[in-house]
């Protein structure tokens, strides 16, 4: 790890500036950010936020770059463990719900019923209302190369997902019982 003074165009990216290029670095430093943070009392998850936002992408000549970042190749590589493996098990942890049990006479109830119908039919109604309101007066038009059929495929990966769905929820319903009908309706949803 190098240092040199900072230039004024170099006020915004102070990490940057700092010649902060090697992997290990960033990442001790990471892990020091994040546990000043969480000893501190905040939540730990804002260490992760500013982590991210100090990203260290050298600019050359001026030019933003990404595949400069010295977090480029970790990323990429980490990714489909993340998406596929890591944040599924941690979003089902963090239900906290038993699923011994439950069958299709529970699935069907009200409450969790009307959760899974929320996330899975709202988002396509919502998705395909909205391009055909803005694109039927005239508001606007649909690319040469997009078909209708493509909000409607788009459409399942809009709005809140399973996670945010069981913070409102838990916010929603005070009584145990209904948190996990909202649970089960949420997971129902997300599979749909």
């Amino acid at each position: 790890m190098r240092s040199q003074r900072l230039t004024p165009d170099c006020a915004n990216h102070s990490v940057t500036c700092l010649g902060v290029a090697r992997l290990l670095a960033v990442l001790v430093l990471t892990l020091l950010l994040w546990i000043a943070v969480w000893m501190s009392g905040i939540d730990a998850t804002v260490a992760g936020e500013l982590a991210a936002r100090l990203d260290p992408i050298r600019k050359p000549h001026g030019a933003p770059d990404a595949k400069n970042s010295p977090l480029h190749p970790l990323k990429h590589g980490l990714q489909p463990r993340l998406a596929f493996v890591i944040v599924p098990i941690i979003g089902f942890a963090n239900a906290g719900v038993a699923l011994g049990g439950v069958g299709a006479g529970r699935l069907m109830m009200p409450l969790p019923a009307g959760v899974a119908a929320g996330l899975f039919i709202s988002r396509q109604v919502g998705v395909r209302g909205a391009v055909l309101g803005a694109t039927k007066p005239g508001r606007a038009s649909r690319p040469r190369w997009a078909s209708w059929g493509q909000p409607y495929d788009a459409a399942p990966s809009c709005g809140i997902g399973f996670t945010m769905s069981l913070f409102k929820g838990g916010l929603a319903f005070a009584y145990p019982m209904s948190v996990d009908e909202v649970k089960i309706g949420a997971l129902a949803g997300s599979i749909l």
